[in-house]
């Protein structure tokens, strides 16, 4: 059989050691994660994504907070702020850097 297959073409019974010699999986790089991000975001909402050239998303973020803030005097908007808050750290630390 040729290197580096997994499994046999006849039987399709897997080759031993083949899944030592497969490729390992690709790690995150850092552009991919940023701490940094999410931490600024934790702070003030919506600046982990201008950070990382979301600057769109950032005013998605802003204009949310705003009304969501003014439903929060009829109690809807209380739960809605509390959600994006934490939606916006989530999405500042795993959302890919902006080219």
């Amino acid at each position: 059989m040729p290197e580096g297959t997994q499994f046999c073409a006849s039987c399709g019974k897997s080759q031993p050691g083949a899944a030592a010699r497969a490729a390992p999986a690709p790690q995150p790089t850092v552009s991919e994660k940023y701490g940094i991000a999410a931490l600024l975001s934790f702070f003030l909402p919506g600046l982990g994504q201008v950070v990382k050239g979301h600057i769109g998303k950032a005013l998605l973020i802003w204009l949310g907070l705003v009304a969501f803030f003014l439903l929060s005097f009829i109690v809807i908007g209380i739960p809605l702020l509390i959600v994006l808050w934490f939606w916006q750290i989530y999405d500042a630390y795993n959302a890919p850097q902006a080219v």
